[in-house]
């Protein structure tokens, strides 16, 4: 099945290296461990061969992150709970060599997108077809159960045992839809590249509407809130941006809506968390009844990190530091304020824990991915059937999804959500510089 077998471009130690890349959307289902471990021990395989990356170093992107690297971590001696913050961030600097180990790798063997894209494919199916029939097991008995209700009690003892959100394989972490929304561009970059040498016939399209249909059902049934509003986005961005795939996303857009519309109209659950929630949050929860952004809770997180940021606001408060401030008792006793482990926006962590050095770093990682979009939009409107052209949009795309500042997020910086993160910048990376040959993002 896996092509790097057959590779002669990769030596053994090599091809192990990659297929622990190739293999992490599947490390990724199991949890945090085993795909942290991959990283790892790639990031020990770059320290191992320093010399053989050593040239790959002179990048403007490397002395960012050592900036940001460097002054964040010197930043944590300031605070009390120092160890906190050095536990969770001091080999931060893995995810940087992971990403210049399989970058390196790839440029010698772009083999490397086929077994990606295998690898993605199988993941997803198997994420959809856990959350699909986790779905049809609960609702049968939610059915089933509310067809011989004797009482009132016993219809809320139905409703709270049967309304949970489908997580499928993820079990108790509810991040199914996540999943699917951060791996789609993945997958559908990766395929499209791998027919980079034919116009997509009929066929092709037809497999990408298929796949996108099952994502679109598993996230719609799963009633992730964040995640739908972010595939919605992302399917509208590249239909915009991508002519070559405008009809097929039209009938992926149509499908999302009709889909969406049938299970709110039809399964009470879901309706419940994805329209009656969010109507409720939005007409307030505050004694004066006034309307709230997304939710009462929601906005007492972003007013604490807002509070953080301007106490401190060069370098913010550290990693983690959100959630020791937060606790704090000049804080929490703020009204409205409500402390978690993190502020549940990108933005809003950026600025509470890293400070204006952070969201300016932010800010022009932001503008360079716009740029490159501009730039290879550009490029797709003089050939429109330029394939490795189209993957690379949408793989840029991916990027705004992950920055984009009007929703809510998961921590920025937690190490499960960091391998997600290096997946598209190592396939945007090769992407990029395989474009005519010519090393564009160096």
């Amino acid at each position: 099945m896996f092509l790097l077998t057959n590779s002669h471009k990769l030596k053994f130690n090599q091809k192990v290296i990659a297929l622990l890349f190739v293999f992490l959307p599947l490390l990724l289902i199991s949890g945090p461990f085993l795909s942290d471990l991959a990283v790892s021990i790639v990031a020990i395989y770059f320290l191992l061969n320093f010399k053989e990356f050593k040239n790959h170093l002179k990048n403007q992107y490397i002395i960012i992150f050592a900036l940001f690297y460097f002054s964040t971590l010197f930043n944590s001696f300031n605070f009390d709970y120092f160890f906190f913050s050095l536990k969770s961030f001091l080999f931060y600097f893995r995810f940087l060599f992971f990403i210049l180990v399989i970058s390196f790798l790839i440029s010698k063997e772009n083999k490397i997108i086929n077994d990606l894209f295998k690898i993605t494919l199988i993941s997803i199916i198997i994420v959809c077809a856990s959350g699909i029939v986790e779905f049809i097991s609960i609702r049968l008995e939610y059915y089933t159960r509310m067809g011989n209700i004797q009482n009132l009690d016993e219809i809320i003892t139905i409703k709270n045992t049967t309304s949970q959100r489908i997580a499928g394989i993820f079990g108790d972490e509810k991040i199914l839809g996540s999943y699917l929304l951060k791996l789609f561009p993945i997958f559908l970059a990766s395929y499209i590249y791998l027919n980079k040498d034919k116009k997509l016939n009929l066929k092709n399209l037809l497999f990408i509407f298929l796949v996108s249909l099952t994502i679109i059902v598993s996230m719609v049934i799963s009633g992730d809130r964040a995640p739908i509003i972010l595939f919605s986005f992302e399917i509208f961005l590249i239909f915009i941006l991508v002519k070559q795939l405008r009809k097929i996303i039209f009938y992926i857009g149509t499908a999302f809506i009709i889909i969406t519309s049938v299970v709110i109209l039809n399964d009470p659950i879901v309706k419940e968390r994805v329209v009656n929630t969010t109507l409720d949050n939005i007409k307030g929860e505050y004694n004066d009844n006034r309307t709230t952004f997304i939710s009462k809770d929601y906005e007492g997180h972003f007013k604490a990190a807002l509070i953080i940021f301007k106490k401190y606001p060069i370098l913010g408060s550290g990693i983690k530091g959100f959630r020791n401030q937060c606790f704090k008792t000049e804080i929490i006793n703020i009204d409205n304020v409500k402390c978690t482990s993190h502020p549940h926006n990108i933005v809003l962590q950026i600025l509470s824990e890293t400070g204006f050095l952070g969201f300016i770093i932010y800010l022009f990682i932001f503008y360079r991915v716009i740029k490159y979009i501009k730039y290879f939009y550009k490029e797709g409107n003089k050939n429109s059937l330029d394939n490795t052209n189209t993957s690379i949009i949408i793989c840029l795309i991916s990027f705004v999804i992950i920055l984009w500042p009007l929703t809510t997020s998961g921590s920025f910086f937690n190490n499960y959500n960091t391998i997600f993160y290096c997946i598209p910048i190592v396939l945007c990376k090769f992407l990029i510089n395989s474009k005519n040959n010519k090393p564009i993002l160096k």
